[in-house]
């Protein structure tokens, strides 16, 4: 990782990369040991990826959603130089033309290559439940 590196700068490449549907670009970006945690997800679904997990799991998006795009988006620079919080809101809309409109906050942690040791994601599940009740 060079000196210039900004963990808000790596976040946006993230959210970039999902919203654009370069799943395999954004599983990329994950180190070996990296975790994408959804704390919120409804259960039995898992709540903890790892691995083969998390690009298996970000394969669903392009299925589920027509449009997917993280509007209104706040990057916080936290005391820690590999880490980042950023607030967002979905503003997406599924294949069948139903609105999913949810509310994120997520923490990104970075190793010292640049890639994702931890992205935790935190939603209302109502919205997800709701959307795709039925």
């Amino acid at each position: 990782m060079s000196n210039q590196f900004s963990a808000i700068d790596a976040a946006r490449e993230c959210l970039d990369l999902i919203e654009s549907f370069d799943i395999a670009g954004a599983a990329a970006r994950f180190a070996p040991e990296g975790v994408l945690e959804l704390p919120m997800r409804p259960e039995p679904l898992a709540r903890e990826l790892r691995g083969a997990e998390i690009e298996k799991f970000m394969r669903l998006l392009p299925k589920l959603f027509a449009r997917l795009r993280f509007v209104e988006r706040r990057y916080h620079q936290t005391t820690t130089a590999r880490t980042a919080v950023v607030e967002y809101k979905g503003d997406a809309v599924t294949h069948t033309g139903t609105p999913y409109l949810n509310t994120y906050i997520a923490v990104f942690e970075f190793d010292e290559q640049g890639r994702v040791l931890l992205w935790r994601e935190y939603f209302d599940p109502l919205v997800l439940q709701q959307t795709f009740a039925g």
